[in-house]
């Protein structure tokens, strides 16, 4: 009897330890509408291996909503994305086709637009600072990884996501290549897993790739 007794405590406690552990897990989010064209990153693959809960959304499934759906336990989230700024405000592309009869209320306080990513391509919706600021939930001491153009380039989006409680923002001031954000940002990850801060990850990976090699814009962090 004391056997059963103590088997079933055993098991309990391995139980137990191990609702722990799934609770205590780091949430990723990688958010990647450029994979159907240009492969994934290996950063989801990294992140599981570092112990983090990881979700992906690539191609057609990363669209408007996964936005407003975001959790606030949310720990690290990285954008590889098309951005740009337009007379200062900092657009994220989505990998969700537009259509004008969605996200109405939306597109009415130009929190959503149409936007192409080359002349030739089709029209995907993508999102104002104004549209995070509205939809986004308080992320306490998240990171944030924008891996397009000019994300950084003005203060718009960071500032949008520190008033949200993010602890670290770190995008390019200019365009980027793809190649080149990539590599970088394989390394800032690796930094962060092992427990770099946001900041020293950005300066590790800087001091080892430097500026975009074509188009010479500079890697910033903005912290809280």
């Amino acid at each position: 009897m004391r056997k059963h007794i103590l088997i079933f405590v055993l098991v309990i406690t391995a139980i137990s330890f191990v609702s722990i552990n799934m609770t205590h897990r780091p949430v990723a989010v990688i958010y990647d509408p450029l994979s159907v064209d240009h492969g994934p990153s290996p950063i989801g693959a990294i992140l599981s291996n570092a112990g983090y809960d990881v979700t992906i959304y690539i191609d057609h499934d990363a669209t408007v909503n996964i936005f407003k759906s975001l959790s606030q336990k949310t720990n690290l989230i990285v954008l590889r994305v098309h951005s740009s700024i337009h007379h200062g405000n900092i657009w994220v592309f989505t990998g969700e086709p537009y259509s004008n009869e969605k996200h109405s209320i939306d597109q009415l306080v130009d929190n959503v637009h149409k936007a192409k990513t080359h002349p030739d391509g089709a029209y995907l919706f993508a999102l104002s600072s104004g549209f995070f600021s509205d939809h986004v939930p308080e992320l306490n001491g998240a990171q944030v990884l924008v891996l397009g153009c000019d994300a950084a380039a003005s203060d718009d989006l960071a500032n949008v996501f520190l008033e949200k409680g993010i602890s670290s923002f770190i995008s390019r001031d200019g365009p980027v290549s793809l190649d080149h954000t990539d590599a970088v940002c394989v390394k800032i990850i690796e930094q962060i897993t092992l427990g770099a801060s946001a900041e020293t990850a950005a300066e590790i990976a800087l001091d080892e790739y430097g500026c975009d090699p074509h188009f010479k814009s500079r890697l910033i962090c903005i912290k809280q």
